[in-house]
């Protein structure tokens, strides 16, 4: 499923809780991003965007180790707008980690395929 700013609320749908992080990958020549994940039942979860303007990965685990996802939303709408210069379509969402880490990311689209 693609997700955009028109359907980026949808992203609310989807139910991580549980899952393991297993990689994040940056591609800095092309600003492109995937996240690897791994559902409770073993299927492989890919997270893409071909263009993320803005990228925070925290690791200093304030809750305590862990490499499991305990949600992920949409960053409310107000904070879009301190980044819209570089595309009006841009978007911002934050997975918070079990350990309390958060990974926040403006993209313009998102992709989420379950294999």
């Amino acid at each position: 499923m693609l997700y955009t700013k028109r359907n980026i609320m949808e992203i609310e749908d989807i139910h991580l809780h549980d899952y393991e992080m297993i990689n994040v990958e940056i591609d800095y020549f092309q600003k492109g991003l995937k996240i690897e994940l791994k559902s409770p039942q073993g299927k492989k979860v890919f997270i893409r965007t071909k263009r993320v303007y803005y990228l925070i990965v925290e690791g200093n685990e304030p809750w305590g180790e862990g490499i499991y996802v305990h949600e992920m939303k949409k960053i409310a709408e107000e904070k879009d707008t301190q980044l819209a210069s570089a595309d009006r379509e841009m978007f911002g969402v934050y997975i918070l980690m079990n350990s309390g880490d958060k990974i926040i990311l403006y993209a313009n689209e998102l992709e989420f395929q379950e294999i």
